[in-house]
């Protein structure tokens, strides 16, 4: 099968586990667009979890997060806030255990996060460093720059040889936050 008729399947049957019943409520804080947000809300439709993006507001965002940042997740009638992507991300692919999204076992949950932890401390720094002058949020450095892109190679490198093996996954036979982030 392709990648396309994989995710369709994988889809439906997911769709067909789900059970009625009454759903709490998640609002996402983020700004328009933040690629920190993109984890969260993918996992949340794997999971068929609802999460509703709010109109960004960054004074309520510093109110809400102990480190004044975004993303920020309010959970349900007690507002429970929950901040960083990551933190974040493995919440929501934690909310239903049969999508697998965290793992099915012990060591599979560990490899999740190993992949996790390794996107968000080797990839988003050299990524950001190389996109963050085109937008305009900071100055071209030639030196970061050249730095950055070696840096991304050799961890571009890594993700590469652990797929060689023709597997489709970074963990397990399924898709899991690990392939997300």
């Amino acid at each position: 099968k392709d990648r396309t008729e994989q995710f369709t399947s994988r889809r439906e049957k997911v769709q067909t586990k789900l059970t009625i019943m009454p759903s709490p409520s998640y609002t996402l804080h983020a700004p328009p667009g933040a690629f920190r947000a993109f984890p969260i809300l993918i996992a949340a439709e794997y999971n068929g979890v609802t999460v509703d993006v709010a109109d960004y507001n960054a004074a309520a965002v510093t109110a809400m997060s102990p480190s004044g940042k975004a993303p920020v997740l309010v959970c349900g009638d007690d507002g429970t806030k929950l901040f960083g992507s990551t933190s974040v991300a493995r919440y929501i692919a934690g909310i239903r255990q049969d999508t697998n999204l965290m793992g099915s076992t012990l060591v599979d949950a560990a490899q999740v996060d190993q992949w996790v932890d390794f996107a968000s401390q080797t990839l988003d720094l050299p990524c950001t460093i190389w996109f963050y002058p085109v937008a305009g949020y900071m100055a071209f450095h030639k030196e970061t720059y050249e730095k950055a892109k070696k840096d991304l190679a050799s961890a571009l490198d890594l993700l590469n040889k652990s797929l060689a093996a023709e597997k489709t996954y970074l963990v397990g036979d399924s898709i899991t936050l690990a392939d997300i982030c």
